[in-house]
């Protein structure tokens, strides 16, 4: 395609060109040299004068076959004003010349045949790595190829946007063999060599018996850029020996084995948490270190080495961005869903100004974002088009900052929400509820009783928020009350006498009061205060509120650093003074009259979750006592059971019953029907032997011996979580299947039927379409006490994936008098829905 002869034509007929046609002149231009096409070539000026200055212009006059990456006149004013020169100062530096020919490679290659290599060698002698976007190629993962290629006699030219920097890569490493014995351990490793880190790859070689526990960063100290390796993989896996590297065909998230007793990573390379590309243009020199949080220091773990491969130049490079590719973060789009994409850039080598973010695809309505400086990212929003067809879409995610930019691709779907007997009344997204970069989790409501006003308050981790849902087509964001210290997945809430108590995992939170009143006559968001706050133990698991009786109980409190408070059990409050709660007991467990002491009947037991109710059922020796249900999940072996307590007394409360069952994985939590005969218990983690989701049915008339009389698998294959009993129906909130609704009519028989359905999470679903599992959210934990599902070693299986998933609805509450169900989603933030038929 390119000539190899050289010919003079275009220099010894300059004169003859002015005398014959132009024909005979246009005929000569092929046989112009890659040195003639520079010299006429207007935006290649600072080039040529560059070239001429290093006396290469002969190289590229001569016969062969050659290729130029010739920067433009605009990447070299660019390229002049990052390193504080001028362009004769430019000219005078005496590695000018190996600048230049690191710019030109053997033989001509097309733009096709660069965008097919991995590596191109140039003349200098160090190579080029290649890599391409949604745009095109890129040179060393930055430089982009900017117009269509001038052929000349002797090659090719291909303009590019910045000037290359050449190359050094050194590998640094550091190991002494220590035992990682405390909460936080720290490595160092000091580089002397000068420069510029243009990439970075880190080999780690950890061995711990539980990764889950391990958080690992690698920080430059003179900067304080800390860029996240590893965060708690959810695995029960052990050691991290591999090579973290952007270029990685794996991901330290998405693609961690889950079993006990196996590597979590086996493969020789994973993408780190944040991409390495954080470090770009960081001064090589310096202090780094490696910093390994072990959240259980407790297990024997060994630091073994780890290593630095930094790949730098002399020159400082160019501003630019990172863009990160989102991570668990589905395209899927659900008719009627209004979705938030979260995009994190960053700014890279002295960057500043504005980032501008865009989605694009088929059939998507979408709005640019700004990210201003000193912000991390953003959120874009965007939704299925009216009338959009459902089916696969790819989406593209473009990042700008003057003339530096990024893109990546997703791949997504349109869908229908999977559905029936329910409909969609409104959708009310995690950033409209000023939780952007959250998650929802615990929801409950409250009528006022002077305006009859439906409030629905969802707790997210930032906060909770309270939307007006009066009008369910039509909700009302009312405000929010920030959490009381830092975010955190788990909040829980309820309500008694016009007040909202809320709890929160976060180390020191307490327990927040807020009067309700005050949400009266608000018609625009507000941000609240707290009414009161109680501070007797600092976090706690879940709060169990029994309106009746004016007792709140807080499960699972500790306060904080693991010191347990009653145990890990159940913190009694009075609540008579909502503003002034007052301790009033502990329960964490004791033994049923006429049972021996062993390990069924721990006095030290965590309860998870608990219904407490003043007894009217048919046991009439606890008629009109408190009882409370209690669900005792404990950690993975250490046993599951189910408990009635008698807390009429509560300071000296009773253990009436203790029992578990067959399969047990982890005792969640259970709701009583109406007349408190029966308890519905749904377990978080009997999924993982392979079944759909399972409610267990207890027979509870004689409370000192209740019986398991039957389950009920629910036709869909998710998490159970959240359930709830009104009007002989059970509202069950199952994660990635969203609100399941069952019929409770045959509970005496155990014969139960799911009649109707809303699904808040239709991203599994997409697998219909045809959507692969890279473009869905892997298995995370969120379940309160470790890690969460499996990542399936079939990554094809969408039965796994769904039935792995800590994803979706977290809870309901479908107690409003208008029959407005409300719905908490992890990743969507809150749902309204109607029934549409009884």
């Amino acid at each position: 395609m390119f000539g190899a002869a050289r010919s003079n034509c275009a220099r010894s007929l300059a004169l003859l060109a002015v005398l014959v046609s132009p024909v005979l002149q246009a005929a000569c231009d092929w046989d112009d040299t890659i040195a003639d096409k520079v010299r006429d070539t207007p935006e290649l000026s600072k080039l040529e004068r560059a070239l001429e200055r290093a006396g290469l212009m002969s190289t590229l006059e001569d016969d062969g076959s050659l290729t130029l990456f010739a920067p433009t006149d605009a990447a070299i004013a660019r390229f002049l004003e990052s390193q504080h020169m001028s362009l004769d100062e430019l000219l005078a530096v005496p590695a000018l010349r190996d600048m230049l020919r690191y710019h030109v490679a053997d033989p001509a290659r097309s733009v096709d045949e660069i965008g097919a290599a991995q590596t191109i060698t140039t003349v200098e002698g160090r190579a080029i790595e290649i890599t391409k976007d949604l745009d095109g190629v890129l040179l060393n993962d930055d430089v982009r190829l900017v117009a269509t290629p001038i052929e000349a006699s002797n090659g090719v030219i291909h303009l590019i946007d910045a000037v290359l920097a050449r190359p050094t890569t050194r590998t640094y490493t550091s190991g002494p063999h220590h035992p990682i014995d405390e909460r936080e351990f720290t490595d160092v490793i000091d580089i002397p060599d000068p420069g510029h880190v243009r990439g970075l790859e880190v080999r780690l070689d950890i061995q711990h018996p539980g990764v889950y526990w391990l958080s690992v960063s690698l920080v430059h100290e003179a900067s304080g850029e800390t860029i996240r390796l590893v965060n708690r993989p959810p695995s029960l896996g052990d050691d991290i020996a591999t090579t973290l590297s952007d270029r990685a065909e794996h991901d330290i998230i998405n693609d961690v084995v889950f079993e006990q007793e196996e590597p979590a990573y086996p493969e020789a390379s994973y993408r780190p948490v944040d991409p390495l590309r954080f470090a770009y243009g960081l001064p090589a020199a310096g202090r780094w270190k490696l910093v390994i949080r072990d959240r259980a220091p407790q297990l024997e773990g060994w630091f073994n080495e780890w290593s630095l491969v930094v790949t730098s130049t002399e020159e400082r490079p160019d501003p630019t961005l990172a863009l990160v590719r989102p991570r668990r973060q589905s395209a899927v789009m659900a008719h009627g869903f209004h979705e938030n994409l979260p995009v994190q850039v960053k700014r890279l080598a002295g960057l500043t100004g504005p980032i501008q973010v865009t989605i694009k695809g088929d059939d998507v309505a979408s709005e640019p974002v700004t990210v201003n400086d000193g912000e991390p990212g953003g959120f874009v929003p965007f939704e299925a088009a009216p009338g959009a067809v459902d089916g696969p879409r790819t989406l593209r995610i473009d990042a700008r900052a003057g003339d530096a930019r990024r893109n990546v691709a997703i791949e997504g779907s349109i869908v229908t929400a999977d559905a029936q007997g329910v409909e969609l009344a409104a959708h009310v997204p995690l950033m409209k509820l000023d939780a952007r970069g959250g998650s929802a989790n615990d929801i409950w409501g409250w009528t006022d009783p002077e305006t009859g006003h439906e409030i629905a308050l969802v707790g997210t981790s930032h906060n909770t928020a309270f939307v007006d849902v009066t009008t369910p087509t039509a909700p009302l964001y009312l405000g929010n009350l920030p959490a009381h210290g830092d975010p955190s997945l788990w909040r829980g809430l309820k309500v008694y006498d016009d007040h909202v108590f809320v709890i929160s995992e976060a180390e020191g939170h307490g327990m927040q009061v807020f009067d309700l009143t005050r949400l009266r006559g608000v018609t625009a968001p507000q941000t609240f205060a707290e009414t009161a706050h109680y501070d007797g133990f600092g976090n706690a698991h879940t709060l169990i509120l029994d309106e009746e009786s004016g007792f709140g109980y807080a499960a699972g409190a500790t306060n904080g650093d693991y010191e347990h408070l009653c145990n890990g059990g159940m913190f009694t409050l009075d609540l008579h003074v909502p503003a002034q709660p007052v301790f009033a007991g502990c329960f964490s467990g004791g033994i049923p009259a006429g049972a021996q002491a062993g390990p069924d009947y721990r006095t030290d037991l965590y309860t998870h979750d608990a219904q407490c109710v003043v007894y009217r059922g048919p046991d009439t020796a606890y008629q009109g006592h408190q009882i409370c249900i209690t669900s005792d999940g404990q950690l993975l072996t250490e046993g599951n059971w189910v408990g009635v307590v008698d807390m009429t007394d509560k300071a000296s409360p009773v253990q009436l019953s203790r029992f578990t069952y067959e399969g047990a994985g982890y005792t969640h939590q259970g709701w009583l029907t109406e007349d408190h005969q029966y308890f519905l218990l749904n377990d978080e983690f009997d999924e993982f032997e392979g079944i759909n989701t399972r409610t267990y049915i207890f027979d509870m008339r004689d409370l000192d011996a209740p019986v398991l009389i039957g389950t009920f698998d629910n036709p869909r294959d998710s998490v159970g979580h959240n359930s709830f009993v009104r009007d002989g129906f059970l509202y069950q909130a199952n994660y990635t299947s969203g609100l399941r609704v069952v019929d409770l009519a045959g509970v005496a028989n155990a014969s139960l039927a799911e009649v109707a359905y809303f699904d808040t999470y239709p991203d599994d679903d997409a697998f219909d379409d045809g959507i692969p599992p890279s473009g869905l959210r892997a298995a995370r934990g969120r379940s309160g006490f470790g890690p969460g599902g499996p990542r399936p070693h079939d990554p094809n299986d969408p039965r796994a994936l769904r039935w792995a998933s800590f994803e979706g609805a977290w809870s309901n509450y479908p107690f409003f008098a208008s029959g407005t169900i409300v719905i908490s989603d992890i990743n969507r933030g809150l749902f309204v829905l109607r029934r549409t038929a009884p």
